[in-house]
């Protein structure tokens, strides 16, 4: 797994070739949004950069919710 912006990603000369998942919580309330600061977030935060270069972007929530998230991610990798 490598730590990739954006940017990075449409740049690169196969990009249609790979699969990219870039995990993020714009929809959270703001104590979340604290929450995930605090306990998860980089300095370098690319959540904007997605939708700029229409990569998907998946919602990892909070808590019991991001979880779930992250576990239907990988059930849908493993697919």
């Amino acid at each position: 797994m490598y730590d990739f912006l954006p940017e990075d990603i449409n740049n690169l000369k196969n990009k249609n070739k790979i699969e990219v998942y870039f995990l993020a919580y714009p929809y959270c309330s703001l104590e979340e949004i604290k929450f995930n600061v605090i306990h998860y977030a980089k300095p370098n935060d690319w959540i904007a950069q997605c939708n700029k270069f229409d990569l998907r972007l998946v919602d990892t929530k909070s808590g019991i919710d991001r979880n779930l998230v992250l576990n239907r991610l990988l059930n849908e990798i493993d697919d």
